[in-house]
């Protein structure tokens, strides 16, 4: 279905429901991207 990888390799990826990870690196990139934007509007601000 995705990509070339046999069925059962499929059904493992899909069955782990691991979405602690996930959900850690995207509050990480979300506090990032914010404190960049800050950043940078302080910046354009002076």
């Amino acid at each position: 279905m995705f990509g070339v990888q046999s069925e059962k390799k499929y059904h493992d990826d899909f069955s782990k429901p691991a979405i602690a990870p996930y959900l850690i690196v995207g509050i990480i990139l979300v506090a990032a991207l914010v404190v960049t934007l800050s950043a940078f509007v302080n910046y354009l601000a002076q």
